[in-house]
């Protein structure tokens, strides 16, 4: 995957956190607020989705099975 849209992404879901942590406090109508919050919040779990599904189809998902050392005995 690209690194710049990774970094992208970190980056929007960074913003879209802060977002989600001032809106509150902005004394905008509060219909303006909930839908600004779910909006954000909607996006940052597009984004967490996306991410999640990118890195298991690039491999990174896999199932790691774990070495495990088992003596062999020779008779």
């Amino acid at each position: 995957m690209n690194m710049r849209h990774i970094v992208w992404r970190n980056r929007a879901s960074a913003i879209l956190g802060l977002v989600v942590m001032v809106v509150p406090f902005t004394g905008l109508p509060e219909g303006v607020k909930e839908s600004l919050i779910i909006l954000a919040g909607f996006l940052i779990v597009i984004f967490g989705f996306s991410r999640s599904y990118n890195s298991y189809a690039y491999g990174d998902g896999e199932k790691k099975s774990a070495a495990v050392d088992t003596p062999v005995e020779s008779h």
